[in-house]
């Protein structure tokens, strides 16, 4: 059966957890630099699970990025109507603009084009959010910590920098939800999708409740295994003993 575009997107942000707590416990905590961390795993077994994990994350990283772009795009349309200049400034959208052109050398043109393209000019992006007062339902100090991240992306080298990184976006809120939730990572924020897991062991019921608070609530990647695909779950399954948390 073929998986909607939001079932998709949280089996890629399960397949994500899964793979990269399967690398670093099957080889990955030696690549990166822990000296006499154990591989238990063969050699044929390792060279999947790296090449998945490569695959995965990039993949992921690629759609976090997009969605955290179209995010803070979408936040700064509400720029002229729910930001204040400071005080000494006169009110409205022309005293907003000259604030910018005294203090930053902004034109109105550069703020707009900075508005339609943040992931271009993420710096930038960051000022109109970080620099003034905001209504306090939208944009501000929360938004700023979105372009922020932006600006971070810059750095991001390897599949462990981007390992990181999206964990970090993962974990950021704005007014009043998750940073992505104005894309179609809504999902992950969603309490109608049944995601029937098992949170512990002790517990005889499964739980309905958000991708998001599985991830965050999960003592092992093992209550993943059904959401993950089928390629995640066939090289999980196998090293259960190496993925329990006491």
């Amino acid at each position: 059966m073929k998986l909607t575009k939001k079932q998709q997107l949280i089996t890629e942000f399960f397949d994500f957890y899964s793979i990269n707590e399967l690398y670093l416990r099957c080889g990955g905590f030696r690549d990166i630099g822990y000296k006499g961390y154990s591989t238990f795993v063969s050699a044929r077994a390792e060279e999947k699970i790296k090449a998945a994990y490569e695959q995965v994350v990039n993949n992921f990283y690629k759609k976090v990025y997009d969605a955290l772009v179209a995010s803070v795009k979408s936040e700064l349309r509400h720029f002229r109507r729910y930001a204040f200049s400071p005080v000494g400034y006169a009110d409205g959208v022309s005293g907003l603009y000259r604030f910018f052109k005294d203090t930053h050398g902004l034109t109105k043109e550069k703020i707009d084009i900075v508005r339609k393209n943040p992931d271009l000019y993420p710096e930038t992006a960051h000022l109109l959010f970080n620099g003034i007062k905001w209504n306090e339902d939208y944009g501000g100090e929360s938004w700023a910590k979105g372009t922020q991240a932006l600006i971070d992306s810059q750095m991001v080298k390897t599949t462990e920098d981007k390992v990181l990184w999206i964990d970090k976006v993962m974990d950021l809120q704005h007014n009043n939800g998750h940073m992505l939730d104005k894309t179609d990572f809504c999902a992950l924020s969603e309490d109608a999708i049944n995601l029937d897991v098992n949170l512990d062991d002790d517990l005889e019921d499964s739980v309905d409740t958000t991708p998001l608070d599985v991830r965050a609530n999960a003592r092992n990647i093992m209550v993943f295994i059904p959401l993950n695909s089928p390629r995640v779950a066939k090289l999980v399954i196998p090293q259960k003993n190496k993925l329990t948390f006491k």
